[in-house]
């Protein structure tokens, strides 16, 4: 199975990473390796010659981030000794260890710090369709179009172990009954539609969720939209979503 990390790797024109080391941090002048030089390379950026460096945009992947950066070759004292290539200005984002990820598209250069866990499978990585829809979202849409044309019709299968709650039918029906089909987020007008067999849809989400040791009761309960359902889970705001959410059902003299 794909891990986020390949999905990059297969993505982008050019790649290149490197562990920035405690010399890149402590001088301030993060040495480019020759991986990542060939994403310049791709591109045709040539590196300046110290003090005139050539300055370029570094897309943060994932993010709206958009990081500046020098790139240029620095001469060394001592004979026979080449110029070495680095980038400054951007070294107040990194830390000494970071994994990090330089890549392009052919018309952007992007940047990312990779965690241990985008090297695993997806399976094991909670966020891993999230966060790489976020990346692939940056790239130059005629290359992802390429991408996804080229794409098997068929998904590949896996078949895998997962845990999943038996959840009490009593307390979803009760739930479903209470709210008459309407969401119960506060200040939403939305009333379940009508599905093929005639009955009404809804769903019912734990306001703390079961898998945070939330209890499957009632007034941990609340039926909601699919809108609001989804805001509940993945809201920047989803603590304050879940505060209200609590205080309304609590609010209803028969919970």
């Amino acid at each position: 199975m794909s891990s986020y990390l390949e999905i990059l790797e297969n993505i982008f024109l050019a790649v290149g990473r490197k562990t920035v080391s405690h010399t890149d941090v402590f001088k301030d002048a993060y040495v480019v390796d020759n991986s990542q030089k060939k994403v310049f390379d791709a591109l045709g950026v040539e590196p300046g010659i110290a003090p005139n460096v050539t300055l370029i945009s570094l897309h943060v992947l994932g993010t709206d981030k958009v990081l500046t950066a020098s790139y240029y070759q620095s001469i060394r004292e001592g004979a026979g000794r080449v110029p070495e290539i680095r980038m400054g200005r951007f070294l107040f984002w990194l830390k000494e260890g970071d994994d990090l990820f330089i890549a392009t598209d052919g018309t952007k250069i992007f940047v990312g710090k990779l965690k241990p866990k985008d090297k695993l499978d997806s399976e094991q990585q909670s966020d891993y369709e999230e966060k790489a829809t976020k990346a692939l979202g940056q790239i130059d849409p005629k290359l992802l179009l390429k991408k996804a044309k080229a794409a098997k019709p068929k998904p590949i299968q896996h078949t895998t172990e997962t845990t999943v709650f038996e959840r009490n039918l009593y307390v979803k029906a009760y739930v479903v009954e209470r709210s008459k089909y309407n969401c119960e987020m506060p200040g939403c007008t939305y009333k379940g539609f009508e599905k093929p067999d005639g009955s009404l849809f809804i769903e019912v989400h734990h306001i703390l969720p079961l898998s945070e040791d939330g209890a499957d009761i009632v007034e941990n309960s609340a039926a909601l939209c699919p809108n609001c359902h989804a805001k509940a889970h993945h809201s920047k705001d989803k603590s304050s979503i879940m505060d209200m959410l609590h205080d309304k059902i609590m609010s209803k003299p028969y919970c």
